[in-house]
């Protein structure tokens, strides 16, 4: 008699999921992985603990889980507080989480497959009447398998219609519902309501025209109806924060940080903070910065407090290491910054630095080769922003206060629009100079 195979199954493997989410407090989150995935018995109950602490926000590490595990009745089973420790000793590295959750997944399936198959056997055997019908069970349940599995990329007409419909039909009655609005009337206007769910905004000017101000200004606009992460490269949280508090009282930053404040300014300043508190921009201040450590970082804030946009000061000062010199590292960083937006499903909104050649010219506004080692960045990025400001290269226009953002790439809109808005240098802020209720023509 034939013995009777082990279906397949690898508890190395299993263990290493494991031990990425007791490491990762994002892991949870990217395995995507059921308890029934897993072979190994105790490995099942483990994960379901470790779903359990996820639904209600609780950190998974040895300790939670344990009392879960005990909580459920099943820390023994699981081997004991000890059997936790060595699972969390087996990942080699956390960042691959998902890697691990593919082969358990597709081990699973393998087993799912060898169990339909001797099901549909069975089927076959038992000599069914209504041969239809069968053959419909038997479909069903690789339908099944396939469900349980990654979700299908591929959209059927009837899944688009259904989504589409109650997106145009919240369109029907309301204006710009579905972008995130900037705050600047035009800018929203000419970008189809403002920025999309995984669009790549590149905000590109010379140094000192006011990238970084424009973007704390878009985080703070933002701010308004969902979760920012904002995260600086090349600033800490303190001078971050001194600028904003400068711009929310209306002074100069050096002022605010120079000290010895009379009491109406101090006073201006706690009102500041009180708005700041009450504002839901997250700093993300680590270095050094990269990619992966932002995504990371945002991933955990999706989770735990929801995410609408991340903003990144800025590119070039990425930490990320790759490539033979700084045209390649820079186009990596790209590609990185666009798989970023995808995989979070919200604007990704990164400022960068534009190249001295421009200077040379007549006519100084800048163009999309004016990008800095540009590599995949014009091809990576949805929108393309620039900030130009006469009264930088010409002290004597500083009066007239206006800037211009010019809008160099949209890739669902026109290209080389320019729309005005005021600045003031001395508090550092941006202002409509349109009437919100003018229609554009």
């Amino acid at each position: 008699m034939a013995q009777e195979r082990i279906p397949l199954h690898d508890i190395n493997t299993e263990e290493a999921v494991l031990g990425a989410v007791l490491l990762s407090d994002t892991a949870i989150n990217e395995v995507n992985l059921k308890p029934s995935d897993f072979y190994h018995e105790p490995h099942m109950v483990m994960f379901q603990a470790m779903l359990n602490l996820n639904k209600t926000f609780t950190h998974i590490d040895e300790l939670t889980l344990a009392d879960e595990l005990n909580r459920m009745g099943k820390l023994e089973l699981c081997g004991g507080v000890s059997y936790i420790m060595l699972v969390q000793t087996m990942c080699p590295s956390p960042m691959d989480a998902p890697v691990y959750a593919e082969i358990v997944k597709r081990l699973s399936a393998c087993r799912q497959l060898i169990q339909a198959g001797k099901e549909i056997e069975q089927v076959g055997y038992s000599n069914p009447s209504d041969i239809a019908k069968a053959l419909s069970d038997c479909d069903n349940k690789l339908l099944n398998i396939r469900k349980g599995g990654v979700a299908s990329p591929i959209l059927s007409p009837k899944d688009r219609v259904e989504m589409l419909f109650e997106r145009y039909a919240e369109l029907h009655v309301n204006e710009m519902v579905m972008a995130l609005n900037t705050g600047i009337y035009d800018l929203d206007k000419h970008l189809g309501g403002g920025f999309y769910n995984g669009d790549v905004v590149i905000v590109g000017a010379r140094t000192g025209v006011g990238k970084t101000t424009f973007l704390s200004y878009l985080a703070r606009e933002i701010a308004r109806h969902g979760n920012v992460l904002f995260c600086s490269a090349e600033m800490d949280s303190n001078s971050i924060s001194d600028r904003e508090v400068a711009q929310s009282v209306g002074v100069p930053t050096n002022r605010i940080r120079l000290g010895a404040y009379d009491s109406i300014l101090f006073s201006n300043i706690l009102a500041a903070l009180g708005d700041m508190s009450e504002r839901k921009v997250y700093l993300y201040d680590e270095i050094p910065m990269t990619t992966d450590k932002i995504l990371q970082a945002a991933l955990n804030m999706q989770l735990r407090h929801g995410l609408s946009a991340v903003v990144i000061d800025y590119l070039g000062m990425l930490g990320d290491e790759y490539g033979r010199n700084s045209y390649e590292r820079i186009s990596y960083i790209s590609r990185k910054v666009k798989e970023l937006a995808r995989k979070l499903d919200v604007p990704v909104i990164i400022a960068h630095q534009l190249n001295r050649e421009l200077e040379k010219r007549d006519d100084k506004r800048p163009h999309l080769f004016d990008l800095r080692d540009s590599g995949s960045i014009e091809q990576d990025a949805d929108i393309v922003l620039f900030l130009y400001r006469d009264s930088y290269y010409d002290e004597a226009k500083e009066a007239e206060g206006e800037t211009e953002i010019i809008i160099a790439k949209q890739r669902q809109g026109d290209a080389n629009r320019i729309i005005k808005v005021r600045y003031d240098k001395k508090t550092q802020r941006f202002q409509n100079l349109v009437n919100p209720r003018e229609e554009l023509l």
